[in-house]
């Protein structure tokens, strides 16, 4: 087993723990980038890790209480049919004769953290200037908003990882 690879899980897995968050925004660059893994081997490294910590941090939440079941409902309602579209568009380009999935997974998932850390940017910004009704509306918005928000985060998902698989 090659030690950075354990360090940098290790890493990850701490800050996964303190924040909540981001285990796949971390591991799979990570990988990318310190030429650890091709794209499509990380993106599957981080599919298997993902089902891992997710797994854990699902189950206590569901103890604490923590979830909101109507939220996973109105994301489930977009993210499915999302991820399905990303596996039918990827299985039509391999048809079609693409062979350069490490550059595709490589520029769908650059694309989608670079939205990810503009959308928290400019939360962190104005979400600090806004009178607080308007804030609350944002945040809770209509229950459509929430099922094409999960759309877009499953074709995003389901494509770089669909695109792993040989």
């Amino acid at each position: 087993m090659d030690i950075k690879v354990s360090l940098l899980g290790l890493v990850v897995g701490f800050l996964v723990g303190l924040t909540g968050m981001g285990g796949g925004a971390l591991m799979t660059p990570a990988l990318i980038l310190l030429r650890l893994a091709r794209p499509s081997l990380a993106v599957g490294t981080d599919m298997v890790w993902n089902a891992l910590t997710k797994g854990v941090g699902s189950v206590v939440h569901i103890r604490q209480g923590t979830v909101d079941n109507n939220i996973v409902k109105r994301l489930a309602i977009g993210s499915i049919p999302g991820a399905l579209a990303g596996i039918g568009l990827l299985a039509i380009l391999r048809c079609r004769g693409i062979q350069h999935e490490d550059k595709a997974v490589a520029l769908v998932l650059g694309a989608a953290l670079v939205c990810v850390a503009l959308g928290l940017y400019v939360r962190t910004v104005l979400g600090t200037r806004l009178p607080s009704p308007i804030q609350d509306r944002i945040l809770r918005g209509p229950w459509w908003l929430t099922s094409v928000i999960g759309l877009l985060a499953g074709f995003l998902v389901s494509t770089p990882r669909w695109a792993a698989v040989p």
